[in-house]
């Protein structure tokens, strides 16, 4: 079974991509389930709007915030 799932994504998490992506099935089945949105790092003047605020969202804003991530 897998552990951990982390999605790098350009696209803001929505109900939809929740849904494409398995991530509630994942959740269920006990899967650490990271949702890392690089949207302001690649398109400047992107507003940090969320659409979904949950606990595996992390909405990354600066590369040394994601170099952190990758650290660790």
């Amino acid at each position: 079974m897998i552990k951990k799932v982390i999605y790098v994504s350009f696209v803001r998490l929505s109900d939809k991509v929740i849904q494409d992506l398995y991530i509630d099935y994942l959740i269920g089945k006990g899967a650490h389930v990271e949702y890392w949105d690089v949207t302001s790092l690649l398109f400047a003047g992107q507003e940090k709007t969320v659409i979904n605020d949950t606990d595996y969202l992390r909405v990354i804003t600066t590369y040394r915030q994601l170099e952190d991530l990758l650290r660790r």
